[in-house]
């Protein structure tokens, strides 16, 4: 069954990952379903954010690893790849949306998650 599109989260579990490894994903995924649109999101915020500085480093990388794979894809003419910020998904203000180890999004944030993309995604047309 073929894919209506992909959503891709890169997780902070995996370490410091490389702008080129998550483009390099891109690229393959791209080779094989050339007309799917890729959503990429950034990651949700946890509440380890607010007291950890190392978990706020990685976050901040990983972020901005994401953007910037999109915005490689962009810059090469791809029109079927989005960015979704996902501290618009679940944000500092949704901190009781997390389980009590301040990473991982509860039933609640999860539903946040949900509801929130797919009204970005219809905002940007791939729904």
């Amino acid at each position: 069954m073929e894919a209506s599109c992909f959503i891709l989260d890169l997780g902070k579990s995996y370490g410091f990952q490389t702008r080129e490894a998550y483009t390099a994903m891109l690229e393959r995924i791209r080779s094989s379903h050339r007309d799917i649109p890729l959503v990429c999101v950034t990651p949700v915020f946890a509440t380890r954010e607010w007291y950890d500085a190392e978990y706020v480093a990685i976050s901040r990388h990983t972020r901005e690893v994401v953007r910037g794979a999109v915005a490689d894809r962009i810059g090469d003419g791809d029109r079927g790849v989005f960015l979704v910020e996902g501290l618009e998904l679940l944000g500092s203000q949704d901190s009781d949306g997390f389980s009590p180890d301040g990473v991982h999004p509860s039933d609640l944030g999860h539903a946040r998650i949900a509801e929130r993309l797919q009204e970005r995604m219809a905002s940007l047309g791939v729904l």
